[in-house]
């Protein structure tokens, strides 16, 4: 995984105390849902936006990685918001209900 600016995580030295804080910190201030707090939505991909919907993954997933894989699945956004529940529901950690919700908020 890598910040904004391209660095990554697990290259950063993490055996002090004080380094592990200023990790935790900047991988807060990094999370997709963070940065459209402080710095909008242009700030973050099509995978971090739709991550941010989606709210949460699934067991040992997280969010964004469903992200991506659903708009692989589909091939973009514009196939993504045309599918239907049953489409949507296909992808594995989305599920009937989320399928049905995601449909019912993207129509609005």
């Amino acid at each position: 995984m890598e910040t904004a600016r391209g660095e990554s995580y697990t290259s950063r030295d993490m055996t002090t105390p004080e380094a592990r804080a200023v990790h935790a910190a900047v991988a807060t201030l990094e999370r997709p849902r963070e940065r459209l707090m402080t710095r909008g939505t242009s700030a973050l991909t099509n995978s971090e936006l739709l991550a941010v919907m989606l709210r949460t993954g699934m067991r040992g997933r997280p969010a964004l990685d469903v992200a991506r894989d659903m708009l692989v699945a589909f091939g973009g956004v514009r196939a993504l918001l045309a599918a239907d529940a049953g489409s949507l529901a296909k992808v594995k950690g989305i599920g009937a209900a989320r399928a049905a919700s995601s449909r019912r908020s993207w129509s609005s």
